[in-house]
């Protein structure tokens, strides 16, 4: 799977809790002003067997993982073996995507969905960012296919956005937790 960066230990910035935070690389969207056009064009050097990096990390520590990009579903096949691995230690899973919901009904995404508890569809529009920790514009909609994440990401999202460096690779390439 072409992966961008992992980032551990962010805390209530994309996903509630201490969070692991993966992101994919390969987007076809080019939303206007992306929080990672880092993460936009996929790249085959960035290959990596990620179970294998994952079964080296102390995954316990963790309460939860969100994965991002570029656009997980981008990768869809090899999207559902890292769920598949993932949910055999977490239960609180969150997914953001630029496909809306409805385009992601085949087979691969609804085996997806069955192991998540929350996905956040639909492209960024920066005229419709309103400050949310969560969404990055309100076009953006919840899933929650575990009802008892609900009101924990609804509080979350409607409080104040915060932001953590990341780095690509060693290199800081910005700020995680949405641009405001």
């Amino acid at each position: 799977m072409q992966i961008a960066t992992i980032i551990e230990d962010c805390k209530d910035i994309l996903g509630i809790n201490n969070r692991l935070v993966i992101y994919t690389l390969g987007c076809p969207r080019h939303c206007k002003n992306c929080e990672t056009p880092e993460f936009i064009d996929p790249d085959h050097s960035f290959d990596v067997d990620i179970i294998s990096i994952l079964r080296t990390m102390q995954l316990e520590k963790y309460d939860g993982v969100t994965i991002s990009g570029g656009d997980p579903f981008f990768q869809k096949e090899e999207l559902k073996k890292l769920v598949d691995y993932l949910s055999i230690y977490f239960d609180d899973i969150l997914i953001y995507t630029g496909y809306k919901f409805e385009e992601l009904q085949d087979e691969t995404s609804l085996e997806i969905f069955k192991n998540i508890s929350v996905l956040i569809d639909g492209e960024y529009i920066e005229s419709l960012d309103q400050g949310e920790r969560l969404r990055g514009s309100t076009n953006q909609r919840f899933f929650f296919f575990k009802e008892k994440y609900k009101d924990a990401y609804l509080k979350l999202n409607f409080q104040e956005r915060k932001q953590q460096e990341v780095y690509h690779y060693g290199r800081l390439i910005g700020l995680v937790g949405l641009k405001k």
